[in-house]
């Protein structure tokens, strides 16, 4: 059998996130810049907007639009490959 290369085994599984709903994102960092945080090969997030209504949520978050904006997608999975 060949050997599947990682670019190929990425794109596998960002596809088969779009397939299961998720929105899928190759290379994503999921915290800021001021702390460690290493770049996922692919994140699958969940839109937490298409379930649930967050504008009454909205004035909670008038200081931090930035956190609300990080609420509507909850990252549910996060897949690194290994050589």
């Amino acid at each position: 059998m060949p050997k599947i290369t990682t670019r190929e085994i990425q794109s596998l599984i960002y596809e088969l996130g779009k397939e299961l709903g998720f929105r899928s994102v190759k290379e994503e960092r999921l915290h800021g810049r001021e702390t460690y945080a290493p770049v996922y090969d692919v994140v699958w997030y969940l839109d937490m907007a298409k379930y649930f209504k967050l504008d009454g949520l909205e004035k909670l978050f008038e200081k931090d639009t930035g956190l609300f904006e990080r609420l509507k997608t909850l990252p549910f999975a996060g897949f690194e490959i290994s050589p």
